[in-house]
This record gives C-alpha cells, structure tokens and sequence, in this order.
C-alpha cells in the first residue's frame, strides 16, 4: 500500500512539473529585464552614508531617478539576465519550483547624490540581483 501511495504522489508530482512547464510564457529577456529595472527604481535607498574627506560619515541624500529611460541613459550595459545566481548556482529544486523560477537579473549601478549644489555620480557599481519568474515579474531581490 505504501508503494501504491508514493507511486501515486510521484505521478502527480510529475503531472504538476509538466503542466507547469507547459503553461509557462515565453518571455523575452528584453522584457525581464526592462521589469527587473523598474522593480530596482521602486526600491532606489532614500540616503547613503558617504564618507567625506575629513573622515566623518554622513548621510546623504540620494537623487532618485525618475524613469527606466533616465537610468538606461547613464548605465546602458547594467544589467544582465542569467539562469543562475551571483555565485554561479542554481537555487534549490523546491524554491525553482514553488516560484516557477526562471532566472536572475544582474543590476550593476552607480549612486546620485548632492555635493555643494552639484551632482556626483559615485564611480563604483553596486550589484544588485533580482529573481525572476517564469512570467516575467520579480520575486525578491538582493544586494550582494
């Protein structure tokens, strides 16, 4: 009876990976990640320490960029689209297939802020990782 039981459950497993795989869309990876940006801007930080030349830190005030097309005209080549994440690995069987995951958008961007009236661009890039369904929308995201 045991047999009969896990046969049966690993049947409906099968049935359900199957349909999931059939229903899925078909979305290109211009579209993920045009999506993975605008998701990025809606969670853009409001302030960031900045260590000045005196050695203090001090919060700044971040300028927030108010398109995908105002962040695509600075960093034209930020992001990428992989099935696997920052470290080369795949998530685990469950979270792929709780989530119908489909990969990870790679975000790598500078920072705005304020200095004496002037805009300053932060030189270094801040990785940033967002995962993404089989429909195209952001699950979570990650800074790494």
């Amino acid at each position: 009876m045991k047999n009969v039981y896990l046969k049966v459950t690993q049947v409906l497993l099968l049935l359900s990976l199957l349909a999931s795989c059939l229903n899925s869309q078909t979305v290109s990876k211009e579209t993920i990640i045009n999506k993975a940006i605008e998701f990025y801007l809606t969670k853009q930080r409001k302030t960031y320490p900045y260590e000045t030349k005196d050695g203090k830190t001090e919060n700044r005030d971040l300028i927030q960029y108010q398109s995908k097309e105002e962040f695509l005209s600075d960093y034209p080549d930020c992001c990428t689209f992989s099935h696997r994440g920052s470290e080369g690995h795949l998530p685990s069987f469950w979270y792929r297939y709780k989530h119908s995951y489909k990969g990870v958008v790679h975000i790598r961007a500078g920072r705005r802020f304020l200095d004496n009236g002037s805009i300053v661009m932060k030189e270094f890039r801040v990785p940033y990782e967002i995962y993404i369904n089989k429909s195209g929308e952001p699950i979570k995201a990650r800074p790494f």
